[in-house]
């Protein structure tokens, strides 16, 4: 996968997903021994992004994230691993959890002041579903989609971003429905149109193309079951299918920001 993306010229993001703590005593030396490891077969290449967790504490606040955040970030450093380090927050780094992430960096010296090398960038997911990723509602079959356009927090969030002049990922944003059109409402209320809000979404990263590094979308390729509601490929083995769809056709234009 590291080697598609170099030769193709394209950034690639490698997370722990074990949804730890920043403070766990076994991250350090995880993210120093695969520096290490990728430093010795790619050398500082900043193509290679290493996103220092995925939602942390299990999605719960970490009562010491922003301190145990700068030590693992400047421990990471003193190791003399140089890729881009990619940070979220707790509350399954939901996008509105950034103002808590801020203030709180913003009591030990500072977003912007945490990486000597000054590669730090944050991420933040978003599922436009009323029970997060994957859960209908009690007593119906799809999950249920809260509301029809693009939640106001995303334009305030990278606003903030680029008055700090930090840079920021959206590293999982549901978007699927077996790439047939989008996401079926399994509620009916309120009326959704997917493209629809791609399209308004897509072209609000564009204005902040100096602060969104780039948009992950959740639930592609074939590890997905047919069942899963965010899921991207058309059907289970038929890749080639979901890229002659137009919902391909549609998210691909965020590859091109």
């Amino acid at each position: 996968m590291i080697d598609f993306a170099i030769a193709e010229d394209v950034a690639v993001v490698i997370d722990d997903h074990s949804y730890s703590a920043m403070g766990h005593t076994e991250l350090l030396p995880f993210w120093t021994a695969l520096g290490k490891k990728l430093m010795a077969t790619y050398g500082s290449n900043d193509l290679i992004h290493l996103e220092l967790q995925n939602e942390t504490n299990s999605g719960g606040w970490e009562p010491s994230y922003a301190a145990n955040s700068k030590a693992l970030v400047q421990g990471i450093r003193a190791a003399g691993v140089p890729y881009p380090i990619i940070l979220g927050w707790g509350g399954w780094n939901a996008v509105g959890g950034y103002t808590r992430a801020l203030a709180e960096l913003d009591a030990v010296g500072g977003a912007g002041k945490i990486d000597p090398l000054g590669k730090l960038e944050f991420s933040a997911h978003h599922y436009p579903t009323t029970t997060g990723n994957d859960q209908p509602s009690s007593g119906k079959s799809a999950p249920q989609i809260k509301g029809s356009a693009v939640a106001a927090n995303f334009k305030e969030m990278f606003d903030e971003f680029k008055r700090r002049d930090l840079r920021i990922w959206i590293t999982e944003i549901g978007m699927g429905g077996g790439a047939r059109g989008w996401m079926t409402n399994g509620s009916g209320t309120p009326s959704f149109n997917g493209k629809a809000w791609l399209e308004q979404f897509t072209a609000l990263v564009k204005q902040y193309s100096d602060t969104v590094s780039g948009v992950l979308a959740w639930g592609g390729g074939s590890g997905w079951a047919d069942t899963y509601p965010l899921k991207q490929e058309y059907e289970k083995g038929n890749w080639s299918a979901t890229k002659g769809t137009e919902f391909w056709r549609t998210i691909r234009v965020l590859w091109a920001h």
